[in-house]
């Protein structure tokens, strides 16, 4: 039976930062991204499985909130674990710690299911077969993020080949490269927060709209007038 927790050992790269020696959000999403789906695999439900199983993993929502800023070529420790799943809800938590156990980074994350040939939504609370225990430990609470009601575009973005993952849709960190793409020049990160609405697929054209008010922002995904996605920043 495998582990409820996972963790991994990571050096940080020149190019998870941006130009003012920031982790870039999508850095740290592709961190989370990566050792859950390391768990996955060890929990026999990665990619291949669970297609095996006409089923695919969605994300829904996606948060993190930074403790203490991590540094170029910082070696961390990425630790994940999933929560009891409830009827169609899967919630996975996250932290980055430095080697001494500080607390750098939390996160958490909220995930369904659904048939890969229908795309549509389906029940699975029983898809974890293979774990000793649930860890209930959480970080923070997940809620919806406000939409952006700005109606002047910030940024547009067709989408392109490398932007897509094993699903055939836009992969979950493209989205923070989009929302900080249409941010240009941005105050330090404290907390940043994806919710997905729609798929996103090649060759879709996405316009970006933002709200700022006293330090917090909120970002709009829109394909035409359907909103694929929303994000919530607050800064520091």
């Amino acid at each position: 039976m495998a582990k409820a927790k996972f963790e991994k050992i990571y050096s940080l790269r020149g190019s998870d930062f941006d130009r003012n020696l920031r982790i870039k959000p999508s850095s740290v999403l592709d961190l989370f991204q990566d050792v859950a789906g390391l768990h996955a695999e060890e929990l026999g439900v990665g990619f291949n499985s669970m297609l095996q199983r006409n089923m695919l993993w969605v994300i829904i929502r996606e948060k993190y909130a930074v403790v203490k800023a991590p540094h170029m070529y910082q070696t961390v420790k990425v630790t994940t674990w999933p929560k009891e799943p409830k009827r169609i809800d899967f919630v996975r938590n996250y932290q980055i710690t430095d080697l001494d156990g500080n607390v750098l980074i939390n996160g958490s994350s909220q995930w369904a299911v659904i048939d890969s040939t229908t795309r549509k939504l389906t029940r699975a609370s029983n898809v974890y077969d293979n774990i000793e225990s649930f860890c209930e430990d959480d970080v923070f609470p997940l809620s919806r993020a406000a939409f952006a009601q700005n109606t002047e575009k910030a940024y547009s973005v067709k989408t392109g080949y490398t932007d897509l993952d094993s699903n055939g849709h836009v992969n979950n960190i493209r989205y923070a490269d989009y929302i900080v793409n249409a941010l240009d020049e941005h105050n330090e990160i404290r907390s940043f927060q994806i919710d997905f609405h729609k798929e996103i697929m090649l060759g879709d054209e996405i316009d970006l709209f933002v709200d700022k008010n006293d330090g917090k922002l909120a970002i709009s995904g829109k394909r035409q007038d359907e909103i694929m996605f929303s994000s919530e920043i607050e800064e520091i």
